[in-house]
């Protein structure tokens, strides 16, 4: 995943982190499980905003949408990428792409020309143009941030609660 460009993270909230090492096992464990559950809701809401926002046929991009989830002693992550695929970005960003020859995967391109007829070639000149951004990735981000910031809030208070109740009826 280091080598690619587009990539969105979750991450312990910096208050939380700077105090893990108070925070009991069980709680811990509610964190790392929850900031795996809002990685995967993330990478299901970039894949949303992919279908809805590009409208046309979008396998590469879609299929290559991953979740990583990393642990390092008390640093938790979680990283929704698009890795493999040369147009992620500028489709995610917006820009300027230069005229280009493209060319099929397989043996040859199919597609439906302006007049309606199924067109086959080997290859095709695309003249270029201005694409504006879809920000598929971004506005993904902030649409969950809130979210991830409260349910991880709101489940490590419910985990405390809990502890609270049982020490104090034990």
């Amino acid at each position: 995943m280091a080598d690619d460009f587009l990539s969105v993270q979750l991450l312990n909230d910096r208050k939380l982190l700077r105090d893990i090492e108070a925070i009991p096992d069980d709680i811990r464990l509610v964190i790392r499980d929850k900031i795996k559950y809002w990685t995967e809701e993330m990478r299901k809401l970039v894949v949303s905003n992919i279908q809805e926002r590009l409208k046309r046929a979008t396998g590469d991009l879609e299929s290559n949408v991953e979740v990583e989830f990393t642990e390092e002693g008390l640093k938790v992550e979680g990283h929704v990428y698009i890795s493999g695929v040369p147009y992620a970005k500028i489709q995610e960003e917006g820009g300027v792409t230069p005229p280009h020859i493209i060319r099929p995967h397989g043996k040859v391109l199919a597609f439906m020309a302006a007049s309606g007829d199924k067109v086959f070639a080997m290859h095709v000149f695309h003249p270029g143009g201005q694409i504006t951004g879809k920000h598929f990735m971004k506005d993904a981000y902030r649409e969950m941030s809130p979210k991830v910031t409260r349910g991880l809030y709101y489940q490590v208070i419910e985990k405390v609660r809990n502890r609270i109740r049982r020490s104090e009826g034990g």
